[in-house]
């Protein structure tokens, strides 16, 4: 009979490698099956192989795909399917370390695996979003009916998952639990040029939570305010190219970094004197909690920041970021 124990991860991003590395610190499992599920949402993908590749992960690469895409795409469930199926035959146990909740490939592994725990690691902020989805998920509909005929393979959710989180926040699933981790301190040296202001972008606008021309006048009175700098703008990776030129033409330098933020400013032996962003960007939380250099850094508060839906979640964002003590809101 097969006993080995395999440890699953599976992200969508390049910086949910952090929390991999997190979970196999924290739970201590360097000297075990590790396997990586990468969903590629438009990455470095071959960064990412490789910085598992030297840690000992095994590495599983797929397109990623939503609802929409199962007859364009169906290569790649199939594809996933079939690893699935193949690891049940090799192990006889997995515990699940998931960067992603309520998506198809995430529940399909669940129910083929069937993991002895299901972890469900920080996404950045994104993990109050996945508790809210949680909690509020309603029983089996139409569309998940029709899924499930088209997979062969049950997509419910898992009925006990376990939040692998840093964040503050309260749960009302009975079955759930929250495992906290902590940051390490890193003794960055680093000196700030205080002539440099850097914006973290988001995609809040291709979402359609804020209208790209608020947007737009939003970062134009960033400009008007601080006068006499250099204006650096880091894209999110889901932001158009068109919105980004519109970006560029106010004056910001366009700064595409390869690479996760809170890796890029770790390297710098000289950074940007603000680093700023939306009021509750996880990245700035990152910073805060993470490096004992830090610049000034501001969450910009602004009545078009409020719109489009979860205000609980951004709520609960902006209380655990105020708690942190090193990030000034400023409304503009």
């Amino acid at each position: 009979m097969n006993n080995k124990k395999a440890n699953i991860f599976l992200v969508t991003a390049l910086h949910q490698f952090h929390q991999v590395k997190k979970a196999i610190e924290y739970f201590k499992l360097e000297q075990e099956n590790n396997i990586l599920f990468i969903m590629d949402t438009g990455f470095n993908t071959q960064l990412l192989i490789k910085q598992a590749e030297a840690i000992n992960i095994t590495c599983y690469c797929y397109k990623n795909w939503i609802f929409t895409d199962l007859f364009k795409r169906g290569r790649e469930f199939k594809k996933l399917i079939q690893k699935a199926k193949e690891l049940k035959n090799q192990f006889s146990e997995f515990n699940f370390y998931m960067s992603q909740y309520a998506s198809d490939f995430v529940f399909l592994l669940n129910n083929i695996l069937k993991p002895e725990n299901f972890h469900l690691m920080d996404e950045g902020t994104a993990i109050f979003n996945f508790r809210l989805v949680r909690e509020t998920q309603s029983g089996i509909d139409l569309k998940s009916i029709i899924k499930t005929i088209i997979y062969g393979t049950s997509i419910a959710p898992p009925k006990a998952i376990k939040y692998f989180t840093k964040y503050n926040f309260t749960i009302n699933q009975p079955s759930d639990t929250i495992i906290k981790y902590s940051e390490n301190q890193i003794n960055n040296d680093v000196s700030f040029n205080k002539n440099e202001f850097l914006f973290l972008g988001s995609k809040l606008s291709e979402m359609q939570h804020v209208k790209e021309v608020d947007y737009l006048g939003f970062l134009q009175r960033i400009i008007k305010t601080y006068v006499n700098k250099t204006f650096i703008y880091v894209p999110h990776r889901g932001e158009s190219k068109e919105k980004l030129k519109k970006i560029e033409s106010l004056g910001f330098e366009i700064k595409n970094l390869g690479e996760p933020f809170e890796d890029w400013f770790e390297k710098q032996a000289s950074a940007p004197g603000i680093i700023s962003s939306h009021f509750y960007a996880s990245t700035l939380g990152n910073i805060s909690e993470t490096f004992n250099k830090v610049p000034e850094l501001i969450g910009f508060t602004n009545s078009f920041f409020d719109n489009g839906g979860y205000d609980q979640v951004r709520s609960d964002i902006f209380e655990h970021l105020k708690q942190l003590n090193k990030i000034k809101f400023i409304k503009l």
